[in-house]
């Protein structure tokens, strides 16, 4: 199976995201869908780090503003209009979207024709107290 694996919001640019449990969660994911055969391309803003094992990207760009009121929304757009027509030139069997919080997940999911997987390490009341 083809497997498009969503990685939203991790700047590996940043030393904060070079390394960690999050990396080695996400490494250890990639490494057992490919271990059980399936094709998987990686849909982030960036490369992996410390990761080179033959992974196929679909990198996203950044496109913000200058009129804060609509930036985050504008952002949010651009991304989900990315994303979508990555979805459309891939043609995934499967989508795996790591923390999926947008605002337009159901403009991009909703005429969809494959598995759709939401992963989410922390419930959302952890942020809210």
């Amino acid at each position: 199976m083809k497997i498009l694996y969503v990685l939203l919001d991790y700047d590996f640019s940043l030393d904060e995201y070079k390394v960690g449990g999050h990396i080695a969660h996400i490494v250890g994911v990639i490494d057992a869908m490919k271990k059980s055969g399936h094709q998987v391309i990686v849909c982030s803003h960036y490369k992996l780090p410390f990761y080179s094992s033959g992974i196929e990207y679909r990198l996203l760009k950044y496109r913000n503003i200058k009129m804060r009121i609509i930036r985050w929304i504008y952002s949010e757009y651009f991304l989900c209009r990315q994303l979508l027509n990555i979805i459309k030139d891939v043609e995934p069997d499967i989508v795996y979207v790591r923390w999926p919080h947008k605002i337009f997940w159901d403009w991009v999911f909703k005429k969809r024709k494959y598995a759709l997987v939401f992963e989410c390490n922390s419930p959302v009341t952890m942020f809210l107290g």
